[in-house]
């Protein structure tokens, strides 16, 4: 091969995709299997999706040190197989901030990372087969066409609700013709403060309303010289005495990796080794790429000893400055059930879901959305040039990932959830670091929150929790706060419960780039001090993103 690529997630399956375009014979590697199901097909089963043992990676990270004995096990799925973790997301589809791509451009000083350098590739991926069929949605005036699915069916209380919370202008384009284009305010997606529907990536025409993405893309694609391997676990990159990768040695086996649920059925795996003539390029993500290279002996130095590692290559800062957004819930419940989706049971047996029925035979009902009713930005001071809050609602009942969350969705059909997302949080503390080297054990991971930034970030999130509260607590239906309940009246409450409940899950920032002594990666993408070794997924970034 000429290149290998560890990770079939959509970074990984791309740049596979790139190489092999332009007639480079490519490797993919992937640790997971090429497995899809209702779950993962579906848009409204989203959830089921997170608890699938045959993609399902359940990490547990620690949220504060060790010596504090607080929350020193959080639930944080990510899934295996071809597709990555897109193929059990929730499948939002929101454009990054101006403000991003100008960071990018400053530290890298290559314009090719601009606004509109990005859109150029943009509209080589996004998907146009709608084109002729349905309205076409564009962002801005520039920006490729996204394939929509309907949103919820009719329903009067849910109608009223959206109604109350967004106004009248934005609840016209929720159930006039679906979700084919944007309000006024969601034009500019996250450069704007204001409501808006927040688009998904599903195809309600070639494919029956399904989640469609990169895993869909690489499977359609012919004549291609890709090499696909699934259940194959990256042990670590061979590099040569000129300090040149030249391959990968690996463990072959399903399962193997300890962060799935069915690892104890595994065996041991088969070891074996394979070499590439040009390059390898780590797309394993911000837990994995850092845990391979500290493997391959690439890291801190004093780390990598005590893990009995030879160091290779000094680089501190691989694994360090990992952080991820603050997310935090605030649940309402209402005094009857929705009855869009009062009988639907979230369940893979058609036969006894009639939404699932629905979904199947029409393309449409409840299961054709992801469940998102809107999305609102917003400031959490005057002060601020841009928005720094994203606050979702949805007619569910969810308090993050943790074991039971299922349930409450299927139990607890009349609830309202405002999902308060912080951006451009101030807190880069987090850290994954190896547990041993065994490459089958997860590694350490520790977001430390709040170690960081607290006097900035805390203070948003309370001001977006009093918004959330504001809106949910004024609709005209009878409601009842469950969370965070009206004993938590003082901002001091409201910051010691965003401290015991927020989590997160877009985790980046592990495999930096930069030229500064703890950086990881060059702005070419490149591993300092090795040749032919790059890094190509969210690890990447120095801040997150969007």
């Amino acid at each position: 091969f000429d290149y290998i690529v560890v990770g079939a997630g959509p970074t990984g399956i791309m740049t596979a995709m790139g190489l092999a375009k332009a007639g480079f014979s490519t490797l993919i590697i992937e640790a997971g299997t090429d497995n899809v199901s209702l779950n993962t097909t579906v848009p409204g089963l989203n959830f089921q999706s997170l608890e699938d043992e045959e993609i399902a990676w359940n990490y547990h990270v620690k949220h504060y040190p060790e010596n504090t004995g607080k929350r020193q096990s959080v639930l944080y799925p990510r899934s295996s197989g071809v597709g990555g973790c897109s193929i059990h997301n929730a499948m939002i589809h929101v454009m990054a901030n101006s403000r991003d791509f100008k960071q990018m451009v400053d530290l890298t000083k290559d314009e090719g990372w601009s606004e509109e350098s990005f859109r150029k590739y943009y509209n080589r991926i996004t998907f146009t087969d709608m084109m002729d069929v349905v309205p076409v949605m564009k962002v801005m005036n520039h920006f490729g066409p996204l394939n929509m699915a309907n949103l919820l069916s009719p329903d009067l209380k849910l109608i009223d609700v959206i109604e109350q919370i967004v106004g009248k202008s934005l609840l016209t384009s929720f159930t006039s013709k679906g979700l084919n284009q944007l309000s006024e305010a969601g034009k500019a997606m996250t450069d704007i403060v204001g409501d808006m529907q927040v688009p998904y990536n599903a195809d309600p025409i070639a494919h029956g309303g399904s989640r469609y993405g990169v895993r869909e893309h690489l499977l359609e694609a012919k004549n291609l010289p890709i090499t696909i391997w699934t259940n194959t676990l990256v042990s670590k990159v061979i590099l040569d005495n000129e300090r040149r990768a030249i391959g990968v040695e690996y463990l072959k086996g399903k399962h193997l990796y300890r962060a799935s649920p069915r690892s104890s059925q595994s065996d041991s795996g088969t070891p074996g080794v394979v070499h590439c003539r040009k390059e390898v390029i780590l797309s394993a993500g911000t837990f994995n790429t850092p845990q391979i290279l500290m493997l391959s002996g690439i890291g801190d130095t004093e780390h990598l000893r005590q893990k009995g590692i030879k160091p290779l290559i000094n680089l501190p800062g691989v694994g360090k400055n990992l952080h991820d957004r603050y997310e935090v819930s605030v649940n309402y419940e209402l005094d009857s059930n929705f009855k869009v989706t009062e009988k639907c049971l979230y369940s893979t047996d058609a036969s006894k879901d009639p939404c699932l029925k629905q979904f199947l035979e029409e393309g449409r009902g409840p299961y054709a959305s992801n469940g998102i009713l809107s999305s609102r930005l917003s400031k959490s001071s005057d002060n601020l040039e841009e928005a720094d809050l994203f606050t979702l609602t949805a007619a569910a009942y969810f308090t993050g990932y943790r074991a039971g969350m299922l349930e409450d969705i299927l139990n607890k059909k009349n609830t309202m959830t405002m999902l308060v997302l912080k951006a451009h949080g101030n807190n880069r503390a987090g850290k994954v670091q190896l547990n041993s080297k065994n490459p089958r054990d997860m590694p350490d991971i520790n977001f430390n929150y709040f170690e960081e930034g607290a006097d900035k970030d805390l203070p948003a999130i309370v001001k977006g929790i009093k918004d959330a509260r504001q809106r949910l607590g004024s609709l005209n239906s009878g409601v009842r706060e469950l969370l965070p309940g009206p004993q938590v009246k003082t901002d001091d409450q409201i910051k010691e419960y965003v401290k015991n409940t927020a989590w997160g899950h877009h985790a980046c920032g592990t495999s930096r780039m930069g030229t500064d002594k703890m950086s990881v990666i060059d702005t070419k993408f490149r591993v300092h001090g090795v040749s032919g070794l790059r890094v190509a997924d969210l690890s990447i970034f120095p801040n997150l993103p969007g």
